[in-house]
């Protein structure tokens, strides 16, 4: 990221951080939570230093999330089997999208 703020650009975006740890799409994603602020912050505090902005993208990987490397089964709407990881997303409970969404 500090490349492209170096030569200029006007924001870059952290791509792909979940708002929860079976979010990832991968285990080595970024997962939002206060142990990431630190990385965060300096990442944030370079890019500011370049001159330009920086913003993150957060979501929720649902059914695409890898339960080997996440140590999370996998949600969906139906309960169905998930080529990245080679095993089945669960179907979401409600609880589980109320979780989703307050976290």
């Amino acid at each position: 990221h500090q490349l492209p703020a170096a030569g200029g650009v006007g924001m870059t975006t952290v791509a792909y951080c979940a708002v929860s740890p079976g979010g990832r799409t991968d285990g080595w994603q970024i997962w939002m939570r206060p142990e990431a602020i630190p990385g965060l912050r300096k990442l944030t505090d370079t890019i500011h230093g370049e001159g330009a902005a920086i913003s993150a993208q957060i979501g929720h990987a649902g059914p695409v999330a890898n339960s080997r490397t996440n140590k999370a089964k996998a949600l969906a709407p139906v309960r169905f089997f998930n080529p990245l990881s080679m095993r089945f997303a669960r179907k979401a409970t409600r609880q589980d999208i109320d979780d989703v969404t307050a976290a």
